[in-house]
């Protein structure tokens, strides 16, 4: 039995890859059964494979090949003929054969997704970084993660959500997908914005069309702007009442010792005596000068003699005994010489009454 050989050779055009080894196949053309598979290594990317001289038509495929990050494309000619791709042209087995397979490698260009998320008012006023929020994200496809994304400057692990601090974050390399962005904490004075969700396409952001949530937007060079509306001012405290204070009362209490009862009796009775006096001395003075005009007889009666006596005796004694009260009580002592002066005058009077009375007898 004479055998003929199919022999492979491959060719790399393209993108430079570490790739050190592919597999060729042999299959029958007749029925697409796999005759034989063989190796092409970096050393020699060659191979043969030997068939039965005049056994028919055979093809050659490669085992695809991938690399991370490339695009590789891979096609097929025999001898001199046309480039195919898929598998190679039907081989004869009449006589030996040369089927090259050639490999073109791109590099596969990622839009590499840079946006910053930057926190604002309402106004578009940017919040002070000493007054931060804080915030989660989160991509929620299924299978991804933020695995190699950057957020200023620290590298995010493989994790389907990363929180962070700042009201100014960028981040590099985010994958495309669904996200949802929650503030947790809102700067000081300001109401939380929420859960916000965006979508990356292609490298860019965009606004999830389908959220109702107006406290995200994007401005001219596509980052995303978190906008805070001021908290609502809370009502005054009411001011307690003014209770006036309670007004001290000072409370004096003066004790007057109360006189002895002997000395309002007493007391009365000079009053009494003194009122009763001035009566009578008007009256006797009226008498007087009653019987001096009228008769020298009547002049003389006993009664008047008496009665001036009498009120001197009075007088005397009384005067005696408010002395001696006067000593304990001031107001007393003052009577007293009143009544005494009082008392006196009418005496002066009576006295000169008298004198004139003698007079005229003479």
């Amino acid at each position: 039995m004479t055998n003929v050989k199919i022999n492979v050779l491959k060719s790399w055009t393209g993108a430079q890859i570490d790739i050190t080894s592919i597999t060729a196949e042999l299959h029958k053309a007749s029925d697409n059964s796999l005759v034989e598979s063989k190796n092409l290594t970096a050393n020699s990317w060659s191979a043969s494979f030997d068939v039965e001289k005049d056994s028919g038509e055979y093809y050659i495929t490669e085992t695809a090949v991938t690399k991370t990050g490339y695009t590789i494309t891979t096609t097929y000619k025999v001898g001199t003929g046309a480039e195919t791709s898929g598998k190679s042209e039907n081989v004869s087995s009449a006589a030996d054969s040369t089927v090259t397979i050639t490999n073109h490698a791109e590099e596969i260009t990622v839009p590499v997704t840079v946006f910053s998320i930057i926190k604002t008012d309402v106004s578009g006023n940017r919040i002070p970084d000493s007054n931060q929020a804080y915030f989660t994200l989160t991509i929620l496809d299924a299978g991804k993660d933020l695995s190699g994304v950057i957020c200023n400057g620290t590298v995010i692990s493989a994790v389907k959500s990363y929180n962070y601090a700042g009201n100014y974050a960028t981040f590099t390399g985010l994958p495309d997908g669904n996200y949802t962005l929650e503030e947790t904490k809102a700067p000081a004075g300001y109401q939380k914005a929420g859960i916000l969700s965006f979508v990356v396409a292609d490298g860019e952001v965009q606004l999830d069309t389908t959220s109702s949530n107006s406290s995200i937007a994007l401005d001219a060079d596509g980052n995303i702007l978190v906008l805070n509306r001021r908290s609502p001012a809370a009502p005054d405290t009411p001011s307690q009442p003014i209770v006036p204070s309670t007004p001290s009362v000072t409370t004096t209490t003066t004790t007057k010792e109360a006189a002895p009862a002997t000395t309002v009796t007493e007391e009365t009775t000079v009053t009494e005596e003194t009122t009763t006096t001035a009566e009578e001395t008007t009256g006797v003075t009226e008498k007087t000068n009653a019987e001096t005009t009228t008769t020298p007889e009547e002049t003389e009666k006993p009664e008047t003699s008496a009665t001036t006596e009498d009120l001197t005796s009075s007088t005397s004694t009384d005067t005696s005994t408010k002395s001696s009260q006067s000593d304990d009580n001031p107001h007393t002592g003052r009577e007293v010489g009143i009544a005494a002066l009082l008392v006196s005058e009418l005496a002066v009077i009576i006295a000169a009454g008298k004198k004139r009375k003698k007079n005229k007898n003479k």
